[in-house]
């Protein structure tokens, strides 16, 4: 059996920061950095090319599965909202006996 180890080959080290947006302070940037090194086989450009467009493949699906949750975060929080906020004006409607009537 034949056990690849890459690790003596590529290495990546990658880098994430995130920052208040300059126009929007409501919004945030997110800046992801990844730097691909490959030693000691040939065609070691083309691995690393690979590899980050590998990188890149996958920092776009993140990305997109991020956009979805808060899509659906936003959308239960409006229903969540709406939902209480007809329960209030429902709660404000009710009529209670007189607690000194008993």
């Amino acid at each position: 059996m034949l056990q690849l180890n890459f690790c003596s080959i590529i290495t990546v080290d990658e880098k994430m920061s995130y920052t208040q947006h300059p126009q929007d302070a409501n919004k945030t940037v997110l800046q992801q950095e990844s730097v691909v090194n490959v030693r000691g086989v040939p065609l070691s450009s083309y691995i690393e090319h690979f590899v980050i467009d590998n990188i890149a493949k996958n920092a776009d699906k993140g990305r997109q599965a991020i956009e979805i949750v808060m899509a659906k975060i936003k959308q239960e929080s409006v229903e969540l909202q709406h939902s209480a906020k007809q329960r209030l004006e429902a709660l404000n409607h009710m009529t209670f006996p007189d607690p000194t009537s008993f």
